[in-house]
């Protein structure tokens, strides 16, 4: 009786003390209850302002920013804003490129391209004012993003050749014709240069641009014209070389070559080089494709007759064969003399600085696609009816 009187005295302490307990989390768990009707109402009564913003972009912006910050239930209502303060945030960010880029900010407009790539899932549009900006940033002396452009370039043939073009008022030829046009000047060897620079001209867009050409001759006289002449002028300095040598005969038909290669980009450019707009680029070339044409004629006899008649002549493609003249032939030198063919013709050398025309064939800007569209229009969500809670989770 003692232990039960005991047991029956311990369970009345501890009854005493769990009353007020219980009592304390029920009115705790009233008062969440409360905080968390509250916490739904405000959050329906923001929601329905950003709502109510929709026509507002910025407004809406900053209502949904607000929103997201304050409400953390998972619902439709949050995922609207969610989507739409992401697509104000894009647009704002495209807005920026397309703004840097027609202002020729194109160190800013690159440093953004990643990102807005992203933002636009590879958009062929995109690549494409991307390749034109390369081209136009190398032609303003700035080339601290041609590795940029040049991959960007290759993406944008890709996509032309897969058939997605960057707009509907942009064709083959011309998407085609500025990503070769890119690739030519932002390639790294001579040899790319001129690999690229031949596409370009082969199609409608530089077909007819004489400062395309004339870059085409710059980038044969750097590379293969360069090194084949170097080649031909130091074999010859063995004295017991003879005409037959075969060695000396391949050294002396690559340098032949090459020289004929770049007469006839340089004969190309005064072609195209017709207004007075162009006129440095014909100044320039003349005294060179004559220097070139006595190199290997004897004499500049038929030069004009050669440069007025070179487009009958299809443009020469990298590592053809070409031979527009009669073979040239080392002259067997007298003892301690260098043959005469052995000289080397006049360079090369680009107009004076600012007096070489551009040479792209579109505005950096086409007239499809390259503005983002300036609605930010939120998702329409309807808001909740006032004093209902939106079905969800707890964020």
């Amino acid at each position: 009786m003692k232990h039960l009187t005991r047991l029956l005295a311990f369970g009345l302490l501890i009854a005493a003390f769990a009353g007020p307990a219980l009592a304390q989390d029920t009115t705790g768990g009233a008062t969440a209850t409360t905080a968390a009707a509250a916490q739904d109402e405000a959050c329906n009564e923001l929601y329905t302002r950003f709502y109510e913003a929709a026509k507002d972009a910025p407004k809406a912006y900053e209502l949904g920013k607000e929103y997201l910050q304050k409400c953390p239930t998972d619902n439709a209502y949050r995922v609207a804003v969610q989507k739409s303060v992401l697509k104000y945030e894009m647009a704002q960010r495209k807005k920026e490129f397309y703004a840097a880029l027609g202002g020729g900010k194109y160190d800013d407009a690159f440093a953004m391209s990643k990102q807005i790539l992203a933002d636009t899932a590879d958009s062929p549009q995109v690549f494409y004012d991307l390749t034109i900006a390369g081209g136009d940033a190398v032609e303003k002396e700035n080339e601290k993003n041609n590795a940029a452009a040049n991959a960007y370039a290759k993406r944008s043939l890709e996509l032309t050749n897969s058939g997605k073009l960057p707009n509907a008022k942009t064709n083959k030829d011309t998407a085609s014709g500025e990503a070769y046009y890119t690739l030519g000047l932002t390639a790294e060897k001579p040899e790319e240069q001129v690999q690229f620079l031949v596409k370009a001209v082969q199609t409608q867009l530089y077909g007819k641009n004489a400062g395309v050409y004339f870059k085409l001759a710059l980038a044969y006289q750097e590379g293969e014209y360069t090194k084949n002449s170097d080649a031909y002028n130091e074999i010859i300095k063995d004295k017991s070389k003879t005409p037959d040598d075969p060695a000396v005969k391949e050294a002396l038909k690559n340098y032949q070559q090459s020289a004929d290669r770049l007469m006839d980009a340089l004969a190309r450019t005064i072609v195209f080089a017709a207004t007075p707009e162009l006129a440095p680029l014909k100044t320039n070339s003349m005294p060179l494709i004559t220097g070139l044409y006595k190199f290997r004629n004897k004499t500049d006899a038929g030069l004009q007759a050669f440069i007025s008649g070179i487009m009958a002549r299809p443009i020469p493609q990298p590592g053809q064969p070409i031979d527009y003249f009669p073979p040239l032939v080392m002259a067997t030198p007298a003892t301690g003399t260098t043959p005469a063919t052995g000289t080397k013709p006049p360079m090369v050398k680009p107009p004076t600085k600012g007096t070489m025309p551009p040479a792209t064939g579109t505005d950096t800007m086409p007239a499809t696609g390259a503005t983002p569209a300036t609605g930010t229009k939120p998702p329409m969500v309807k808001p909740p009816t006032k004093g209902k809670k939106p079905k969800g989770k707890k964020g």
